[in-house]
């Protein structure tokens, strides 16, 4: 008995002993609007490097057209909070450009072959590894977007529990930036897999970016990944629970409702599991000058106007005006979806993280993929009229219908 006690104190032992950190983190846009989606992305990367994962167990996507863009006046150089250091620095970028998309992605996470594609690095974990996966980007009512094409949520799922049922990781946390981010997980994500998600926001509303910079002329952040990420760096990570974590950011974070999905069972393991050892903290100041994630394009011209020359403020107007009528398109083409089709409200809930329960996942794919085939890849502010297409599905959409309509209006 004492020796069968024995081997199994070695055994377990040696399991943990042979265990790994694997991670895999995010930006899904494009453009220099979207700054703070890669900055978001480079500042994760630097934190799970520093706290010990190393550089092989990380694999990160970004288009990478912010940090040398003609636009960014600090060529070369990202930064995630006013006066912080450049995040871009010795950045390993695995997958960028046109390598980015949510095929690619999905392969990445069931550790699918990458031959021929960026880095080729893909995720190699086992039943004895811990995972982390932070995406930052734009999100609709059970999608999330990247430059040219958009994952659904049954499809991040699906793809979530084949890397359970492969024993692709032991627990495996998810925190994901995206207006209706929490339409992702909310009656989807399956409790029993061992995967805990946090997210920006409910399935019902935006999430905010935060930290304009004049020097940079944009968003440095969004307030969700900032408040996480700061509150990872400020405190040990040995002695910090996700429990705590969670209700720090959920503090920290006023304007969208932060969510928790899945397995709450291990809540009260050390973040350090997940995000590496780290015995220091670092205080940083805590500043919060936040805009609807929607509306960003147009607070980042508002704001440079503030300053600009009148020759440069003739240009931005320009620019302004450009995004309206973007803006106005998209308000005329969806009256006029409106005007066709029958929308049906979701039934309202007493927590918000549970709104809109009922999302019908299949069609709302189906109608989004009609949509992107007709109208092209929606913006941000397009996206945020989606909301009509989850109600048209609740009303029992009709997508060929629907399909023909927008043949006809885009």
């Amino acid at each position: 008995m004492k020796l069968a006690l024995f081997v199994c104190l070695i055994a377990a032992a040696m399991s943990a002993a042979f265990a790994a950190n694997w991670a895999i983190v995010v930006a899904g846009s494009s453009g220099y609007t979207n700054y703070r989606h890669q900055a978001d992305t480079a500042d994760m990367w630097q934190i799970l490097k520093m706290n010990g994962i190393p550089e092989s167990n990380i694999i990160s996507m970004l288009y990478d057209d912010v940090a040398n863009s003609p636009s960014n006046p600090k060529k070369g150089q990202l930064f995630n909070w006013p006066g912080g250091p450049d995040v871009y620095q010795g950045m390993v970028k695995d997958y960028t450009a046109g390598d980015v998309t949510a095929v690619n992605f999905l392969k990445i996470m069931k550790g699918e072959d990458m031959t021929g594609i960026g880095s080729v690095k893909t995720l190699k974990s086992t039943s004895e590894d811990r995972v982390f996966i932070a995406f930052f980007d734009h999100g609709a009512p059970g999608l999330i977007a990247f430059p040219n094409d958009v994952l659904h949520s049954n499809d991040l799922n699906d793809a979530l529990n084949s890397m359970y049922q492969k024993g692709m990781f032991k627990e495996l946390v998810f925190y994901m930036e995206a207006c209706e981010s929490g339409s992702m997980f909310n009656g989807i994500l399956d409790p029993k897999i061992k995967v805990y998600a946090m997210t920006a926001a409910d399935p019902s509303e935006s999430s905010w970016a935060c930290d304009y910079d004049s020097s940079v002329q944009t968003y440095l952040n969004d307030c969700f990944s900032r408040n996480h990420m700061l509150d990872t760096r400020a405190h040990d990570t040995g002695s910090y629970t996700l429990k705590q974590q969670y209700e720090s950011v959920l503090a920290s974070t006023t304007k969208s409702h932060v969510c928790l999905y899945g397995d709450m069972s291990y809540q009260d393991e050390d973040i350090a599991l997940f995000f590496g050892k780290k015995s220091s903290s670092v205080h940083v100041p805590n500043t919060d000058s936040a805009v609807n994630s929607r509306n960003v394009a147009l607070a980042t011209l508002e704001q440079r106007m503030k300053t600009a020359t009148e020759e440069e403020a003739s240009t931005l107007r320009a620019e302004y005006e450009r995004h309206q009528t973007l803006r106005d398109d998209a308000d005329m083409l969806f009256a006029n979806l409106r005007s066709f089709f029958p929308a049906k409200e979701f039934t309202p809930s007493n927590d918000a993280c549970t709104q809109s329960s009922e999302l019908d996942t299949t069609c709302m794919k189906s109608a989004v993929d009609a949509f992107v085939k007709r109208c092209g890849m929606p913006n941000e502010y397009m996206l945020e009229h989606f909301k009509h297409i989850a109600r048209f599905c609740n009303a029992r959409l009709n997508v060929a219908e629907f399909e023909a309509s927008l043949k006809t209006l885009c």
